[in-house]
């Protein structure tokens, strides 16, 4: 995460998991379905019902939510380091093992979900295809320009009446509920939409990001391993970090790095 995004940090360490809805990812085509699929629809499919798949799939991407890691057997990758979220240098990381993450939300997974963790697979959106009628398969491509980041994606995919309830009768470390209900008119029919928010307490900047996140509760004790300080985070920022970790009583967690 980039130094102006230390309140995802913040509430890790309070507890907290935070999960971003998929459609405001930089990658405009997450949660979409690549054109050879649109295709196919449109040729086997009357107008009316490919129109309706499509939206299906629209839908779903403002409904699901994600957390995403590189996997890396060492420290994060040159590569990382320069890009969005490492801020050529002046990021953070979070280390963590897939292990951990599979046992912090064991407690709301099931065989049908609504947590799934799997690794992303990194596509030509022109020419590839993925699985009909599959709205979660949509949720683990990504465009074949992001491959260096080689990520495993935690993923709540609350599309669908089962996953969403299970989601609503859990709580969050704040003791709020984790997703609400919002009753909307469409068309003759009252529609129950269940919309993911940040809790009215949760730390600094992340209240303003309700609607378009949920915390998930979290053991943060099992799921930080170690923080990791880009190098050209100044004394003061720094300090910033630490201060965070210190509240937190994992100040220990933290090593900034040399640059690769």
């Amino acid at each position: 995460m980039r130094i102006n995004e230390l309140h995802q940090l913040d509430t890790l360490v309070r507890g907290g998991l935070w999960f971003s809805r998929i459609d405001t990812f930089k990658d405009c085509l997450e949660g979409t379905l690549p054109n050879r699929n649109v295709g196919l629809l449109e040729k086997l499919l009357p107008e009316q019902m490919s129109e309706e798949a499509l939206r299906e799939y629209r839908f779903s991407a403002k409904r699901d939510y994600a957390t995403c890691w590189t996997m890396s057997d060492s420290d994060p990758s040159k590569e990382m380091w320069e890009a969005q979220f490492g801020n050529r240098g002046k990021g953070i990381a979070v280390r963590s093992t897939s292990a951990a993450l599979i046992e912090a939300t064991r407690s709301i997974r099931g065989e049908d979900g609504p947590v799934y963790l799997g690794r992303v697979r990194y596509i030509n959106h022109e020419v590839d295809l993925i699985p009909e009628a599959q709205t979660l398969e949509a949720c683990f491509v990504v465009k074949e320009e992001f491959r260096y980041q080689n990520e495993v994606r935690l993923l709540i995919h609350s599309y669908g009446h089962n996953a969403a309830t299970i989601l609503a009768s859990t709580k969050s470390f704040w003791g709020e509920a984790l997703v609400r209900r919002v009753e909307k008119e469409q068309s003759e029919t009252a529609v129950t939409e269940f919309v993911g928010f940040v809790p009215e307490n949760a730390p600094g900047k992340a209240r303003e990001h309700d609607g378009q996140a949920i915390v998930l509760p979290v053991d943060p004790s099992q799921v930080v391993q170690e923080v990791l300080l880009g190098w050209r985070l100044d004394s003061t920022e720094v300090q910033k970090v630490y201060s965070v970790l210190q509240e937190a009583r994992m100040e220990h967690l933290m090593r900034q790095i040399e640059k690769p």
